[in-house]
């Protein structure tokens, strides 16, 4: 094959001398398949017959990933992690195995408990204790062990687009010299606007997700960004398109209060009442303090803040009502990630994937893992015209099996990918939210009919 690359070579050229001189190689579904032709006698037919017969598959970093059956000796193997070349690189065969050991480890109350706090963060303990169907002491343990495990944070889901604003994204590609990392945080870190940065390779070096009021605004935005951050002296395209948001949320920086302030509605006589999009001084009070920690006391609220007893309570309430405060969720910060990626269809034929919409419904919302979400955000973009996910990787196949999913079961779309190898500013939110609720499960529920309707679960 041309144009292969290093990596892939190098793992190739490695297993033939370890394996076989006589392996051969084919791309297919985003990987370089690696396998043997041989003669076999067939006694049916009474002649020798050509078989190809599958070794394993090299992956774009070169990690070498064996055939299931035992092909690949581990001795071989590990001869070829001896070269520097693709040293621990390979993957044996029974890592593949341990995918299902390390799932089979998680508590048995973990992914319920996990659930529950990602739909109401203050959901009473009582009430998942009869989940559980544990007494109310236990239940608490076994939330507190699972909150120690993974890092929870209790944040406040917010909708943007009730407070006026929103939602854009910003595919950034570097034509020369790219900036480094710490040039792009002192460009961006303190843009209330911006709520998430992260770096990436592939067709573009940065992804900038960020909310205005609009279009005029962002225009206003980019431009100072281009000519009055440290980003000016650095050569770049920029592609800029509204971001609806079909899945997930990205959680918000406290920086965006800032920009916040400028929706508190102050009484005037010709403003008696707040506008649609503004707040009151106490919400503001309250949505910043419940963004900061989605399981904060009341009591304590009120307190830190002059306001009378039980006020934050009933702010909070009436933010739910109103639909600003979508939920209390909660976020993960220790996982096992191998990294993220950002998986971009681009539509190339409206209608196939017009036709395959319920099969792109059912893979966002496939209950794969017992901890988290197969994605943390899914939303669309007008230019180019495209469906972008944000995917966090537990293991090696991870990727290879989404992108072979995509292809086969979507039609219309042409797929890149973006590997994220860092997160500049803001946060991403892993967390195991209940698919009944979202807009995909409604959608095959209710126009397609594939999806039985039955009672959800309550998280009061």
């Amino acid at each position: 094959m041309k144009n292969l690359p290093e990596r892939v070579l190098a793992a190739f050229e490695e297993l033939k001398k370890e394996y076989s001189p006589h392996l051969q190689l084919k791309r297919a579904s985003g990987a370089y398949i690696v396998y043997e032709k041989r003669s076999k006698w067939s006694s049916k037919e009474g002649v020798y017959k050509n078989a190809h017969e599958y070794i394993a598959r090299i992956l774009e970093d070169g990690l070498v990933v064996p055939a299931r059956h035992r092909v690949i000796r581990k001795s071989d193997i590990e001869g070829i992690i001896e070269r520097k070349a693709i040293r621990d690189k390979v993957m044996l065969s029974e890592m593949e195995n341990q995918i299902d050991a390390e799932q089979q480890e998680v508590g048995k109350y973990e992914s319920t408990i996990l659930t529950n706090l990602s739909m109401n963060g203050r959901m009473p303990i009582k009430n998942i204790a009869g989940q559980l169907s544990l007494k109310t002491t236990a239940a608490f343990h076994q939330i507190k062990k699972v909150e120690a495990k993974y890092g929870i944070k209790y944040i406040a889901e917010l909708s943007a687009e009730k407070l006026g604003f929103q939602t854009f994204v910003a595919l950034v590609k570097f034509l020369s010299d790219a900036p480094t990392t710490e040039v792009i945080k002192q460009a961006l870190e303190n843009i209330p606007e911006i709520q998430l940065v992260l770096l990436t390779s592939g067709e573009y070096n940065l992804f900038v997700y960020f909310y205005s009021e609009s279009n005029k605004a962002v225009a206003y935005l980019i431009n100072e960004i281009r000519t009055k951050t440290p980003l000016k002296d650095y050569q770049a395209e920029w592609y800029i398109a509204p971001f609806f948001d079909d899945y997930g949320f990205i959680p918000i920086k406290n920086k965006f209060f800032d920009l916040l302030k400028g929706k508190v509605w102050q009484r005037t006589r010709e403003q008696p009442r707040p506008l649609l999009n503004q707040i009151t001084e106490r919400e503001y009070t309250v949505l910043k303090s419940l963004t900061n920690d989605g399981n904060a006391n009341f009591t304590d609220i009120d307190t830190l803040n002059n306001l009378e007893r039980g006020a934050s309570r009933y702010i909070f309430e009436r933010l739910k009502e109103k639909g600003i405060i979508k939920r209390i969720t909660i976020a993960l910060s220790k996982l096992n990630l191998k990294y993220n990626a950002i998986l971009i269809a681009r539509v190339i034929d409206g209608s196939q994937i017009d036709a395959s919409r319920k099969n792109l419904l059912l893979d966002i919302i496939e209950d794969k893992l017992p901890q988290i979400n197969k994605y943390s955000l899914v939303g669309d973009i007008e230019i180019p015209h495209s469906v972008v996910y944000i995917f966090p990787i537990l293991y090696e196949n991870d990727l290879q099996e989404a992108i072979g999913t995509l292809t086969e079961k979507v039609k219309g779309i042409k797929l890149s990918v973006l590997m994220i190898t860092g997160i500049i500013i803001g946060s991403l939110c892993y967390r195991k939210f209940d698919n009944e609720y979202s807009s995909q499960y409604r959608i095959l529920s209710e126009e397609y009919k594939i999806i039985p309707k039955k009672e959800k679960t309550k998280y009061e």
